[in-house]
């Protein structure tokens, strides 16, 4: 037989077998605990930067988007007529820019409100958005005018049939909450071949242009002509 003496103070083999595997518990889960907070945190900052991301794609399409209608705003549109100034169109074809102005939006407004009037908007952007080409912008400037750039159309004759194509869409009865509302648009054209004019200057061009034609009776299309000018 052999006898195992322990000092008073001193700690069995078991007792010291046991407090280093508790150590080394402990020591586990402190890291166990540091890895999950570590994880955790990447975790966190990875969703903030992607909530960061998405808020700043947000905020860049708000900016470039109508929110009545969700169509492309004026700042969109003058950046892709800048862009398409810049470069001359394939021969034969021009750019073409048409400004649109509603005839008897105001009375409906009006009459059935501003709901029926936010409404109305809506329907038109959505009758004009099935005329444009697939490379065309119809954008809303604001109030019941809009916009639309063409950058690769077939001179005069393929502009003023897509005017005509828009005077009858929009000349067609709207239903409004039960409500029958007929409205009508002017139509100014500014056609650019090459490189002829700027951004700017087709854009006063088609202006020009639109209000000739709500001067002419309403409800048609003109191209501009340097005679306009003249008159204005």
């Amino acid at each position: 037989e052999v006898d195992i003496f322990v000092t008073q103070g001193e700690k069995s083999p078991a007792e010291q077998v046991i407090e280093l595997d508790e150590a080394l518990l402990l020591g586990g889960l402190l890291a166990i605990g540091l890895f999950c907070f570590a994880v955790r945190r990447h975790l966190d900052q990875k969703r903030e930067m992607r909530r960061r991301m998405a808020a700043e794609r947000e905020a860049r399409e708000l900016a470039y988007q109508d929110p009545l209608t969700g169509l492309p705003n004026r700042r969109q549109f003058e950046e892709a007529l800048k862009t398409a100034a810049a470069s001359p169109p394939a021969a034969g074809s021009c750019h073409a820019v048409l400004m649109l102005d509603l005839n008897g939006f105001k009375q409906v407004n009006d009459t059935l409100g501003h709901p029926a009037g936010d409404e109305l908007i809506r329907m038109v952007g959505a009758r004009l958005a099935g005329l444009i080409s697939s490379s065309g912008l119809l954008a809303r400037m604001g109030g019941d005018e809009f916009s639309i750039l063409e950058p690769a159309i077939a001179q005069s004759e393929e502009a003023f049939a897509l005017a005509a194509r828009i005077v009858e869409a929009v000349g067609k009865p709207f239903d409004l909450f039960g409500n029958e509302a007929r409205i009508g648009v002017s139509v100014g054209i500014a056609l650019s071949a090459r490189r002829q004019a700027g951004p700017a200057e087709m854009a006063r061009r088609a202006d020009i242009a639109l209000y000739e034609a709500k001067g002419n009776g309403r409800n048609c299309a003109m191209i501009y002509e340097p005679g306009m000018e003249a008159a204005v």
